[in-house]
């Protein structure tokens, strides 16, 4: 019979990007505060690295050492916290029994339904805010047309978008104004046909 293994020791990294230098810094030192005070796993060692210019973003990581209860802490601690890396230090072999590895792939399937859904949530939501934004943008064309401003570039400037963007949407709403004219078209004349047969 395997014996059970009580912990697992793995060293990770968690990455940190972005700006101004002082939110990559909290952001990373509150990510490690939040795995310190989880009661399924303990910090044993733990190194920072000084924060450094990435283009004009900023990056930072931290490489920790940590002892986990079991495996399914472990995955649980990768999708919670989405390391960059993990490597396993101790023990060099894992073995699982079928409640286990029914455990830890039923855990595994939650989290990653979880991940799913806010995923679409979170598409569905840019999906929105981009179809309010391209409303928005159209409402100023309109008002700066009334308003003489009738150049693509200065209506850029205006608005504050690329010009490639306001060609592009000019573009949408003439198809869209070509489209709603045909329709009416079309449906005046099937409008004339069947008074047509009614007389």
């Amino acid at each position: 019979m395997t014996k059970k293994l009580e912990t697992i020791r793995a060293r990770t990294v968690i990455e940190v990007l972005g700006a101004p230098r002082e939110h990559v810094e909290t952001s990373l030192k509150g990510y490690i505060d939040k795995i310190k005070k989880e009661e399924s796993f303990k910090i044993i060692e733990e190194f920072i690295s000084e924060t450094k210019p990435q283009e004009e973003l900023f990056s930072n990581f931290a490489e920790l050492d940590i002892e986990f209860k079991d495996a399914k802490c472990l995955v649980g601690f990768c999708f919670d916290f989405m390391p960059s890396s993990v490597d396993i230090l101790e023990p060099s072999k894992i073995s699982f029994d079928a409640k286990e590895l029914t455990d830890i792939i039923n855990d595994l399937q939650a989290k990653l339904h979880n991940v799913d859904m806010v995923a679409k949530e979170a598409n569905a939501r840019f999906k929105l805010a981009n179809m309010n934004l391209g409303k928005l943008i159209k409402n100023f064309i309109v008002f700066l047309r009334k308003a003489g401003v009738k150049k693509v570039d200065e209506m850029a400037k205006h608005i504050g978008v690329q010009k490639e963007l306001i060609d592009k949407i000019i573009k949408n709403m003439l198809e869209d104004r070509k489209s709603k004219i045909e329709q009416i078209k079309e449906e005046n004349k099937k409008r004339k046909n069947e008074s047509d047969k009614s007389s």
